[in-house]
């Protein structure tokens, strides 16, 4: 309705208007031949030919016509910044006009979302779209409203808020059931299906898809219905519930007797996977194999062929026979290579090495782990140029928005300028008016009038000051303007030298490293050189003995009168070749001494190395010369610190002090090692250690929480032990989060490893607003061992750009968790 009388508005509007209508003819037949062309430089030439033509005869309504046109040419040429400027040129023209065009701005409320959205912004995306609800009110029941509804909720839960989310789906889920309109309400329910699959909350998923299985049951549609039960197998078998997996499967099978409803193939896939994941392979293996048959039946071996040839393979891998898990990677990769599947190809280089380990061929094995590295570090890459393009399509959009925002700001001043201006020549002109009225009408008090001429005249100037007074301060307005662009402007060349610098410390850092390389580069060169010496005199000591031979020999041909002569002459060689041998046997001495100092120097530097730094970056820096710093997407970082420290420590000596410390910090090192964490550094009492770091994992969250429950039990059990000699002891609060942190090595003379991030700042406020002998974790941590550990919720802190962040206490350990398998 609201839409209905804005376009009798702007019609009617148009009608009393003394418009130009043949040329707004042309902008209407413009507009019209620019959908029916199909070249891009073609389109936009019509385009700008129907605004120009638009903005001649300042028609408003045709002048945000054919620029929301174009907004929507370049958004789907893929130029979001340029079809952002237009939507809010359009929005500048509405201000414009007297009568503000809502169908138009409503219109492109949702064309800013949109480009926002595109760009994976979903917050601001967000924040027009509930614009755009605003202009519509309570009119969502039409179809553009209910899609709006339906944005609104799909950006909340890309942000992260389901429960807000969930608001606007159950009010158009409500509309629905009210309208009895069954096809939308299972569009509405895949579509939240979707969502919470892809926040990885399959219990909730679940329970929706039973909702569109409510629904569709009574039709009786065996398509629909054999969709839907497979699709609730295969989020069951994914959840770990085999046996309920199973047999919605086979419920599926049975439906699928007569006519295929469903993927055939991908049905006996799913059903071997399952008996697979039961331990029944026998029979997961006979199902692989009837989904093989009708791969090859259809005489298609694309990428469904190689996943379920590399699946067989790796059944029988854990089935022990290698001959036949030999055979399928084999048959797996030749058909991955054949259809250039990447991802796959690094799965099956993994397990072709696994198989060529067993049948002891290492080289083979070797070589297949190398290919895996380098397509994992190839994917890596491409992650992160797709990474570093989404950002900075993204500064470019929030960019074009302030750059457009700004400059409609300077023309509103200077509309307002000239505004002001016109209202004062129009007193003046009045005052003006008035004046040569009253000389026609009073000549006889021309006196009088002469004076009342002289204040007038004095108004007006104090007019005309007022008037440059109002023009200067506009004028310093822009000047305060174009100063913050240049604070902003010397801020980002802050930043950049600032970037700069690191780089150079991280520059002289690898200068260091690699003088270290050269160093032991040179010691192996001088044993090497060393050796090559042993060789030589090894060599002279079998040239000597074949000399002594060819002498022997030549003896038993002379004379006896030569006997003594020749006895003589041998024994003087004997006697060299003792000396030689007493000199070669003492270099070997020295070389094997010099050789053990090396090794010596060696392993003293690695030990250095590995106390400074994680075993992974220390690696790095030893092969590479270069430790990159690296973004991590899953984290978790925990702090501890000592409650009633001061008090504890005013009745200990300093020395007793410094011991207790290093007790503590020694036993927490050694936790750490056993959960697989990491130690980060300790700041007076404070100690901090991260898990998923240097090599990322996905059980960080669970080794924090394990780790954070042995210092606990520790601490406690000391300070018992201490209280019951009567002396005072500090307790203990621990706080952890789990997130993205950015980690690297950090100086230039020192190396040090460190991370950083919100994710850092949380766990430390996790910590803080913890209490005493107890593991305080946020929801992101939560939501990872809640099948493991009973939490108490304890309410929400409010942390800066994350909004409200929800907190537990951990309690117990619940009983022994059953791993879980994935379906392919």
């Amino acid at each position: 309705m609201l839409f209905i009388c804005c376009l009798l508005t702007c019609f009617c509007t148009a009608q009393e208007e003394d418009f130009d209508w043949s040329e707004s003819t042309s902008v209407f037949i413009l507009l019209d031949q620019s959908r029916k062309v199909e070249d891009p430089d073609s389109v936009r030439v019509l385009l700008k030919n129907a605004y120009n033509i638009a903005n001649s005869i300042n028609d408003t309504w045709a002048i945000q016509r054919t620029l929301a046109e174009l907004s929507y040419f370049e958004k789907k040429q893929g130029n979001l910044p340029t079809a952002l400027r237009y939507a809010l040129q359009v929005i500048r023209e509405g201000r414009r006009d007297e009568q503000d065009n809502q169908m138009m701005h409503y219109e492109m409320m949702i064309q800013m979302g949109d480009i926002y959205q595109l760009e994976n912004l979903n917050d601001q995306a967000k924040i027009y779209y509930q614009r755009a609800v605003e202009i519509i009110g309570d009119d969502f029941e039409l179809s553009e409203g209910t899609t709006l509804y339906k944005k609104i909720g799909e950006n909340y839960f890309l942000t992260g808020q389901p429960d807000s989310a969930m608001i606007y789906f159950e009010a158009l889920e409500t509309l629905y059931s009210a309208q009895q309109n069954d096809d939308a309400q299972v569009g509405l329910y895949q579509q939240i299906v979707n969502l919470y699959k892809g926040a990885g909350m399959l219990n909730e998923a679940l329970v929706y898809n039973e909702k569109i299985k409510e629904i569709i049951t009574p039709k009786n549609d065996p398509a629909a219905i054999a969709t839907i039960i497979n699709n609730i197998g295969y989020i069951n078998s994914i959840l770990g519930n085999h046996d309920q997996a199973l047999d919605y499967f086979k419920q599926t099978k049975s439906i699928c007797e007569k006519k295929p409803y469903v993927d055939q193939a991908a049905l006996m896939t799913n059903i071997g996977i399952t008996y697979h994941n039961l331990k029944r392979s026998k029979e997961a293996i006979s199902y692989l194999r009837q989904a093989e048959k009708i791969l090859r039946k259809n005489k298609d071996p694309n990428q469904e062929m190689a996943s379920l040839i590399y699946t067989l393979s790796v059944i029988y891998l854990n089935e022990n026979d290698i001959y036949n898990a030999k055979i399928s990677i084999d048959e797996a990769q030749k058909i991955a290579t054949g259809n250039n599947n990447q991802k796959l190809l690094a799965d099956i280089y993994v397990t072709a090495g696994n198989i060529d380990e067993k049948l002891y061929q290492y080289e083979s094995a070797l070589d297949f782990y190398q290919r895996h590295l380098l397509l994992r570090d190839s994917f890596l890459l491409e992650d992160r140029k797709r990474q570093q393009d989404l950002l900075q399509q993204q500064f470019l959009l929030n960019r074009s928005e302030k750059e457009m925002q700004l400059v409609m700001v300077q023309q509103d001043i200077q509309n307002l300028m000239i505004r002001q201006l016109n209202l004062e020549k129009d007193k003046i002109s009045l005052e003006s008016e008035k004046l040569q009225l009253e000389n026609k009408t009073k000549e006889n008090e021309l006196i009088r009038l002469q004076q009342e001429r002289a204040i007038q005249e004095g108004a007006m100037r104090n007019r005309a000051l007022e008037a440059e007074r109002t023009e200067q301060t506009l004028r310093l307005t822009a000047q305060r303007l174009a100063t913050e662009q240049q604070e902003r402007a010397l801020s980002e060349l802050r930043q950049k030298e600032e970037l700069e610098r690191l780089k150079q410390q991280n520059l002289s850092k690898e200068n260091e490293v690699l003088k270290k390389a050269k160093d032991l580069l040179t010691k192996d060169k001088n044993l090497l050189t060393q050796r090559q010496e042993l060789d030589r005199l090894n060599l002279e000591k079998r040239q000597a003995e074949l000399e002594s031979i060819y002498v022997l020999s030549g003896i038993g041909f002379l004379i006896l009168l030569m006997i003594l002569a020749g006895l003589f002459y041998f024994r003087s060689a004997n006697l060299r070749l003792a000396q030689q041998n007493e000199q070669i046997e003492n270099q070997k001495v020295e070389i094997e001494q010099s050789h053990q100092q090396v090794e010596q120097e060696r392993q003293k530097a690695e030990e250095i190395l590995l106390n400074i730094l994680p075993a992974e970056t220390a690696r790095e820096l030893k092969e590479t010369g270069v430790a990159t710093p690296r973004n991590y997407e899953m984290v978790s970082v925990l702090f501890s610190d000592f409650t009633a420290f001061t008090s504890a420590a005013e009745e200990m000596e300093p020395d007793e002090l410094i011991g207790e410390l290093n007790i503590c910090f020694m036993k927490f090192d050694e936790i750490m090692e056993q959960n697989n964490m990491e130690k980060i550094k300790t700041i007076g009492d404070s100690y901090m250690c991260a898990g998923g770091i240097p090599a990322a994992n996905n059980t960080n969250p669970l080794d924090a929480v394990n780790a954070a429950v042995a210092m606990r039990e520790y601490i406690h059990s000391r300070r018992k032990l201490k209280e019951q000699e009567g002396r005072k002891y500090w307790g203990m609060r621990i706080g952890i989060h789990t997130g993205e942190v950015i980690a690297g090595v950090v100086g230039k003379k020192k190396f040090a490893y460190d991370i950083w991030g919100d994710t850092v700042n949380l766990a430390s406020r996790m910590e803080s607003s913890g209490e005493d002998g107890r593991i305080n974790i946020s929801d992101a941590t939560y939501k990872h061992v809640k099948n493991i550990y009973k939490c108490q919720y304890r309410g929400g802190i409010v942390a800066k750009n994350k909004g409200s962040v929800d907190m537990y206490f951990v309690e117990e350990k619940l009983t022994t968790p059953v791993l879980k398998h994935g379906s392919t």
